[in-house]
């Protein structure tokens, strides 16, 4: 727990960016956890934030453990000058949350920002008591290899689809950048050489396991679930070529499980 009082100064071991520099101006000492060695906060001053100003205090993070990490949890409590919890939440951190971005994870040896310990209520600048925050989880990526599937060398195609070519990779491991999560995955390679802008994709999904049939249902495919995508056009472009590495996803558990995967084309939407 930390109690943030008004004595700051200005970070000088973020980037040389005036963004950094103007905008944020931390406590010290830093703030360390027993049960999380190596990871290092520092606590903003209060400050107003966004379109619609609100109150907010920042947390500058410095990871010197070895791991790349894919999430934090912290419960967080403000309180009034009275000493009253105006707000309790918890908050999940990662990657897409701290500036600068880093990618999927937050890599050893980075430091970045979190600005999102807030409330809407700009007046609670005049009010405002203390902050606690608890470190409550972390989530690390795996060690090894993940986001590399490797695909099967020949390709499939359906008679009635002229011009589409498909083939699925072998299970590998996919972290999530939204959860922070890492999954057991197949990833699908899609080739248009139809001629033809596509909406969308059908396919009849039937995965096994150790115990017989597990899943068997449709699923639809769209350009937004590929890499690369353009995120303004909704229709995979003529010529088009990427990869869906969701294209199933179960827990990592499912690695002993697994047995196989079928899928077919049953229709396209132009």
């Amino acid at each position: 727990m930390i109690l943030v009082n008004n004595y700051c100064y200005k970070s000088s071991d973020l980037s040389a960016s005036p963004y950094y520099q103007s905008k944020y101006q931390f406590v010290k000492p830093p703030l360390t956890f027993d049960k999380f060695k190596g990871l290092e906060f520092r606590l903003s001053e209060p400050f107003l934030s966004g379109n619609d100003p609100g109150f907010t205090i920042a947390l500058e993070l410095k990871n010197k453990t070895a791991d790349d990490l894919t999430r934090l949890t912290f419960r967080v409590k403000l309180f009034d000058k009275q000493g009253k919890v105006v707000s309790e939440s918890m908050n999940n951190c990662g990657p897409l949350t701290f500036l600068p971005a880093s990618g999927k994870t937050i890599p050893p040896g980075y430091t970045g920002v979190y600005e999102r310990f807030s409330t809407r209520d700009k007046n609670f600048m005049e009010t405002f008591g203390k902050i606690e925050i608890e470190l409550i989880e972390i989530e690390t990526a795996p060690k090894g290899m993940y986001d590399k599937p490797v695909f099967d060398p020949d390709w499939q195609t359906f008679e009635a689809f002229k011009g589409l070519e498909f083939r699925l990779s072998k299970p590998f491991k996919y972290l999530d950048d939204l959860s922070g999560n890492t999954y057991f995955a197949i990833a699908i390679e899609f080739k248009n050489r139809s001629r033809k802008a596509i909406k969308f994709l059908n396919f009849s999904q039937k995965v096994y396991d150790d115990q017989g049939l597990l899943v068997d249902r449709e699923v639809q495919n769209h350009n937004q679930m590929y890499e690369p995508y353009e995120i303004r056009d909704e229709k995979f472009p003529a010529a088009y070529s990427g990869i869906n590495k969701k294209f199933y996803i179960n827990d990592l558990k499912f690695f002993e499980k697994f047995q196989k995967i079928e899928y077919t084309l049953v229709s396209v939407e132009y």
